[in-house]
């Protein structure tokens, strides 16, 4: 499997903690979670705009910004505490800058929700975070480095 395909797959993985680091044009930076991101190709991340509202100020401020994608599996903690090695990647830093902001439509959002939540998307739940989602986000990656334990 080659190098942006583990990003891809760790990013998209259900075990896995995705959040956005942002500054503003003072050097205030912020950090948010986010549930409603995917990488549709190798170079580029999508995110539907939900209530983040620092996060948003910041963008509007500064196009440039950090996804941290992080490994919270169990299963690879177990592995190293037995073994010393933590075997599969502990996560990444995905820099990137915001390209577009666009309307979304129910469809997108519908889908974009399915891919990365699965069966739950479609639950109580899912509902109210996608009558959150009005706008999708469209950021260019331009570095990815890997999150390294030690």
């Amino acid at each position: 499997m080659s190098g942006i395909n583990r990003v891809k797959e760790l990013f998209h993985a259900t075990s896995s903690s995705v959040s956005l680091g942002t500054r503003s044009r003072k050097g205030e930076l912020n950090i948010a979670p986010v549930g409603s991101a995917f990488m549709p190709d190798d170079s580029s991340i999508i995110l539907l705009r939900g209530p983040l509202r620092q996060t948003y100020l910041n963008l509007q401020e500064n196009p440039e910004a950090v996804f941290l994608v992080a490994n919270k599996h169990p299963f690879r903690w177990l592995k190293f505490f037995l073994t010393g090695k933590f075997g599969a990647s502990f996560g990444y830093r995905i820099h990137t800058r915001l390209r577009e902001v666009r309307p979304v439509t129910s469809t997108e959002t519908e889908a974009i929700l399915k891919k990365r939540f699965g069966l739950v998307a479609g639950s109580r739940g899912g509902r109210k975070i996608q009558a959150t989602l009005k706008q999708m986000m469209i950021f260019d990656i331009t570095q990815i480095r890997e999150v390294t334990p030690f």
